[in-house]
């Protein structure tokens, strides 16, 4: 039987059958290895060590680790604090506020994933006690989680890096960073319209000075960091691996 048909047909089988396709792909490829008996199965083994080999896509896990740090500890809700603390008096306050500290915290995470299941999931249970329709907060919050993978840090990137030896991980990483700004920017009109529209009110008042510098203190280490992994890239300081860790 021909191997490249009996890849496909089986890969297909597998699909159909409901495994998750990484590992369809890889039983596809066993199989195939099998019964075509073309090639030693050995093959199959040294393939798939030489393709987890990767110094650089270590940096992917690391990542994602730091942003389940992030959204386990106190973190994610001093980077809430923060944002609100600027726009959640205005109208629709809480709508800027998630649109704000999504976009901070992108700088972690490089995730849309982990911006939604994260911050966004508070921000949704937030705007929704405070009278904003589930539906509209959850579309903001879908929508601002696509800054994730576009502003620095952005695993999305490092994959697409590794794919081609002409790019850079630190010019991809300098090139996300207006476009990811500008889609906040938009989201942000499109809160100030809705906000108008249905009425959505901001708590009303501003903190005292004091609170501002208190909270802009403790969320400080958070705000530097893109700035950190960004600055010392550029500077050939570490590599992205080395900064994900």
């Amino acid at each position: 039987m021909d191997p490249s048909f009996l890849l496909i047909a089986s890969a297909c089988g597998y699909l159909a059958i409901g495994v998750p396709v990484a590992f369809a792909l890889g039983l596809a490829t066993a199989t195939t290895l099998v019964l075509a008996e073309n090639y030693p199965l050995m093959v199959l083994l040294k393939e798939t060590f030489t393709g987890i080999d990767s110094f650089p896509l270590m940096a992917v896990p690391f990542f994602i680790l730091a942003a389940e740090l992030m959204s386990g500890g106190s973190l994610t809700e001093v980077l809430l604090r923060f944002a609100g603390q600027f726009v959640g008096h205005k109208r629709g306050g809480l709508g800027y506020t998630n649109v704000v500290s999504l976009t901070f915290f992108s700088g972690i995470s490089g995730s849309a994933l982990a911006d939604a299941a994260g911050p966004g999931a508070m921000m949704i249970r937030m705007m929704d006690k405070a009278g904003y329709d589930r539906a509209y907060a959850a579309a903001l919050t879908a929508s601002t989680a696509i800054v994730g993978p576009i502003i620095p840090p952005s695993i999305i990137m490092i994959i697409y890096a590794l794919q081609d030896e002409t790019v850079s991980v630190g010019q991809l990483f300098v090139a996300g960073i207006v476009p990811g700004i500008l889609i906040a920017v938009a989201m942000c009109v499109v809160n100030f319209h809705v906000s108008k529209k249905r009425n959505y009110k901001g708590d009303g008042r501003l903190p005292p000075l004091r609170e501002v510098l208190l909270t802009t203190w403790k969320a400080l280490p958070a705000i530097l960091l893109p700035v950190v992994i960004l600055g010392g890239m550029r500077a050939g300081w570490f590599t992205p691996t080395e900064a994900s860790v």
